[in-house]
């Protein structure tokens, strides 16, 4: 995907990743700075202990790339211009967090206005801060999260392997759960070169949990 003005937006939104996964663009932070994940990145049998952006050119070259980033939501302009830069581009999905976390409720609040603004887009945001999901909801005078924002789909990732999620959480607060399965998964990106083509299960709010296949 041949991206239009992405440098031109960088000062206002920051660096926009596009990883061979993915046939639409994302934005990403440092799994360095990630409040939970950085945790569990040292717990063997956590899904974050064999974190890939921990590892190789993430560490190498992209943290300085992810240090902009940390930074650049606190612009005044961040919604604003992320919108135009949506919309110019013609994006019908986008990812939250191909590496990286929510940081805090500011963040998760700017994202939604984003969504809000951009009502035909479809965005996916994989989470495992589950404290900041649940002080945003009650932000929002404890109105669920897929109804405050029906076409982000946040999801809420399980903290082991072959352990749920917390459904129970999920459910309260109104958010998609994801967990990682060392048997039977219903995400075959393993079985299409590790790539998503037209898959777009992550974004459907028809489908509560996704399971992705330990690798």
């Amino acid at each position: 995907m041949n991206l239009k003005k992405k440098e031109e937006y960088k000062p206002f939104i920051g660096h926009i990743s596009q990883v061979t996964k993915l046939p639409y663009p994302s934005w990403s932070l440092s799994a360095f700075d990630c409040k939970t994940g950085s945790k569990l990145a040292n717990i063997k049998g956590s899904v974050c202990n064999q974190c890939y952006a921990l590892e190789g050119n993430y560490r190498r070259f992209h943290r300085h790339t992810y240090d902009i980033n940390l930074e650049i939501y606190y612009n005044e302009l961040f919604v604003e211009k992320f919108v135009e830069f949506i919309k110019l581009n013609n994006l019908d999905t986008f990812r939250w967090f191909d590496t990286g976390d929510l940081q805090n409720e500011i963040l998760l609040m700017k994202i939604g206005q984003i969504a809000d603004k951009c009502p035909n887009v479809k965005f996916w945001l994989p989470t495992k801060e589950p404290e900041i999901l649940f002080s945003y909801y009650k932000m929002n005078k404890e109105t669920k999260l897929n109804e405050l924002h029906p076409n982000l789909i946040i999801r809420l990732s399980a903290f082991y392997i072959d352990k749920d999620p917390d459904y129970k959480l999920a459910h309260k607060i109104g958010v998609y759960v994801s967990s990682v399965k060392t048997g039977e998964t219903n995400c075959k990106v393993f079985e299409t070169n590790n790539k998503c083509g037209d898959c777009r299960k992550c974004t459907d709010s028809n489908i509560f949990e996704i399971s992705y296949k330990l690798h």
